[in-house]
């Protein structure tokens, strides 16, 4: 969090063999909604973190909204 901007960052990490999809991310944002601190108009920052990649909706879905990804110790976006 940072109080002065008003800002936070939400994030998953993932160790399964298989790559995050959309169900992680939607999962996030829910989780996100639940968190009721900041002023109103905060600013939410979000990143998925996977040991076996995305899926091709995932990275779709990233680039379109912005998200994070990183794949072991790689930025994908």
């Amino acid at each position: 969090v940072n109080e002065n901007e008003n800002s936070i960052l939400f994030a998953e990490v993932k160790f399964s063999n298989r790559p995050v999809g959309l169900n992680i991310y939607d999962d996030l944002l829910r989780k996100a909604h639940l968190v009721t601190w900041g002023h109103s108009g905060r600013r939410e920052y979000f990143a998925l973190f996977s040991a076996a990649g995305f899926t091709p909706a995932m990275v779709a879905r990233a680039r379109q909204n912005g998200v994070g990804l990183w794949e072991g110790e790689q930025r994908l976006l």
